[in-house]
């Protein structure tokens, strides 16, 4: 079978899996007025390219491109989307967010040249500029800014990545130096749950294959680390990194041909999935339960072993071709998914679900 490209192929969903559980529209309840595992909800946002989905208490952020940051409260059970700003900021527009006393959203305009970098400290209601000190060397008049990390153990350290390099605060955002450059595009920076100096980042190299960067000093010094020659066909692009808490040196990788595992920090990696995934969620309470956004909403219960197909693009009733599942959020302790689906080359999305499991 011809591996996707989630760069550049279409995607058709030839796949036959056996499931593990029936995903249908939610409304049967297992009797305690909780929806049983496997049932799926809509909640809204249809036509919106939501490019990433932060949970932060009981808020689930959406980083809509054009249609800017938006916010749902959870707790209102309802799916009334508050919409924070950042609308017709051209393309691509909000691409990430980050939450803790503060919101962070981050925007790359491949257009007009503007700020690149807000924060508010009043939950959304104003934004200031906070991105001082950053300077993209390959965009000069316009910073773009594709993923933005905070560190779980120093509260004011952040991390931004941007077109051609990664810049960290260790103000909480007043001022950001730059850390790493030479590089093409970051698409997600991520840091080890159980050490805040463990920081894995990944993109694209500007040699037309997949970069990932690892630093295990807060960010001072940085090492390639994804092997692409030793894993056929090239990979154009690494999506996302997880990194195993548990066990040091435990961190997966999905890209534009395949999930890849590595047990030694980036020296070496195994392919464990040959479909690329675009989104990577790794439970912090059970490091062997993986889930990917791909063609089809796949887990792993035993660390990459074996796989299943848990939602599919026909579950839903949505159309295959060109159509991916793309964002990603866990609530772990409730056994909550959320997710996003988008049609690749365009700004047009199916909208956010939501999965019991």
């Amino acid at each position: 079978m011809k591996k996707p490209n989630l760069a550049y192929c279409t995607f058709v969903l030839a796949i036959s899996i056996t499931f593990g559980m029936s995903c249908k529209q939610c409304s049967p309840t297992n009797g305690e007025n909780t929806p049983t595992p496997g049932t799926w909800e809509f909640l809204g946002l249809k036509g919106k390219f939501v490019r990433d989905l932060v949970l932060a208490g009981d808020d689930l952020y959406a980083c809509a491109g054009q249609g800017g940051l938006i916010r749902l409260a959870l707790a209102n059970n309802d799916t009334n989307w508050q919409y924070l700003g950042f609308e017709d900021s051209g393309l691509p527009g909000v691409t990430s967010v980050y939450v803790d006393s503060s919101i962070f959203v981050g925007i790359a305009q491949h257009e007009d040249p503007g700020l690149s970098l807000f924060r508010s400290d009043d939950f959304g209601a104003t934004w200031v500029p906070s991105d001082s000190g950053i300077r993209d060397i390959r965009y000069p008049a316009r910073a773009q800014v594709f993923a933005l990390a905070g560190s779980p153990e120093a509260s004011n350290a952040l991390y931004a990545g941007l077109s051609s390099s990664i810049y960290k605060s260790s103000d909480s955002g007043l001022y950001w130096q730059l850390v790493h450059e030479g590089i093409q595009d970051i698409r997600s920076i991520r840091i080890n749950p159980s050490d805040g100096n463990d920081i894995w980042a990944a993109g694209e190299s500007g040699r037309e294959t997949s970069l990932i960067l690892h630093s295990n000093d807060g960010g001072l010094n940085w090492e390639e680390v994804y092997p692409y020659r030793f894993l056929l066909p090239y990979d154009i692009t690494a999506y996302d990194v997880a990194v195993d808490p548990w066990h040091g040196g435990g961190v997966y990788t999905g890209t534009s041909h395949r999930i890849a595992k590595s047990t030694d920090n980036g020296q070496s990696w195994q392919e464990i999935l040959e479909f690329g995934a675009l989104k990577l969620a790794i439970d912090p309470g059970n490091p062997n339960e993986l889930w990917a956004t791909t063609v089809s909403l796949h887990r792993t219960l035993d660390a990459g072993l074996n796989w299943e197909a848990l939602l599919t693009l026909q579950d839903i009733g949505l159309p295959v071709e060109q159509t991916v599942f793309h964002a990603l959020a866990v609530d772990w302790e409730k056994r909550v998914l959320y997710l996003s689906i988008v049609r690749l080359y365009s700004n047009h999305g199916w909208g956010v679900y939501k999965l019991y499991f």
